[in-house]
């Protein structure tokens, strides 16, 4: 299991920073009012893409990250 250490003393699940990031891009892209395949299509990636870094199951590259946040 990998580990990513959080503010020099709590290390935290990889998984579990996959999963919240996963929930927070979900929820923004809810309030915009934007299906998955709208916001795969600003963002160049598929709807599946985008679905399985919902879920947790896919983390996305730097370079996604900021296309996402300028969405």
């Amino acid at each position: 299991c990998k580990y990513t250490i959080y503010n020099n003393s709590i290390a935290i699940p990889e998984v579990i920073i996959m999963a919240i990031l996963g929930t927070m891009i979900q929820t923004k892209r809810k309030e915009l009012g934007l299906i998955q395949e709208k916001l795969a299509e600003k963002i160049g990636k598929t709807a599946g893409y985008v679905g399985q870094i919902e879920r947790g199951i896919s983390y996305p590259s730097y370079s996604t990250l900021l296309q996402l946040v300028e969405v």
